[in-house]
């Protein structure tokens, strides 16, 4: 505990959080959310942007290794995360409509989120493109239990009520 205190990481992250909190009781949670989603999309368009060329050469000419299957992962995880927020600006721009909640878009975001982040799930410690059994059991848990979960989900409109 004493070195993460010492940390400037530890540090640089807390003072993100603070200049949230700064404003929040004054600006009320409705600004806040709109505060917060402009920034957002700014950082992870620069992510995306950043992370870019790294991707298409992730795809395109790089075998499967962790260290590339993760360049790949964080694009689609910014790009992705970008888009969310830009969704989320335009469906509150646009007083809420809930054809934008319950819309193929919404859940196609979410959905390409969870692709980008099964890669980060596999990525560790795969040096050789043979991805470790640990995080195949990792990655194997969390499909499964959110197959789970949205399959409880998933069953509020198909079973009658």
């Amino acid at each position: 505990m004493r070195r993460m205190v010492t940390s400037r990481l530890f540090w640089f992250v807390m003072a993100g959080f603070i200049v949230f909190w700064l404003p929040a009781p004054f600006l009320g949670p409705k600004a806040m959310a709109e505060a917060a989603s402009g920034i957002a999309l700014a950082v992870f368009t620069a992510v995306a942007g950043t992370w870019f060329v790294g991707f298409i050469a992730g795809l395109r000419d790089r075998p499967a290794q962790g260290k590339w299957q993760l360049v790949v992962s964080i694009f689609g995880v910014a790009a992705f995360l970008a888009m969310i927020r830009l969704w989320s600006i335009a469906w509150r721009w646009m007083d809420y409509p809930e054809w934008m909640v319950n819309s193929y878009v919404q859940a196609f975001l979410v959905w390409g989120l969870a692709v980008f982040g099964v890669l980060q799930l596999i990525s560790p410690g795969n040096e050789t493109g043979v991805v470790p059994r640990k995080n195949l059991w990792v990655t194997t848990i969390a499909v499964a239990v959110g197959a789970a979960v949205a399959g409880f989900m998933v069953a509020r409109y198909v079973v009658p009520h």
